[in-house]
């Protein structure tokens, strides 16, 4: 049996990759803490081009 996607990913990624897509994140999450409204100019802009709804698409379930 399969692990979950999310498992199976960080499972098969190097460790100093994880490290630094886990520092990434929380340094991601601590400035749109303090900025919100940038955070709300990211989303405008990723929907906007297009491409927040063609994430959206293939993320859907058939």
């Amino acid at each position: 049996m399969l692990p979950s996607t999310t498992s199976r990913v960080e499972q098969n990624t190097a460790d100093s990759i994880n490290q630094h897509i886990r520092r990434r994140t929380e340094d991601n999450i601590a400035y749109f803490a303090e900025h919100p409204m940038k955070l709300n100019n990211v989303c405008t802009n990723l929907t906007m081009s297009g491409t927040l709804n063609a994430l959206w698409k293939r993320m859907r379930l058939p």
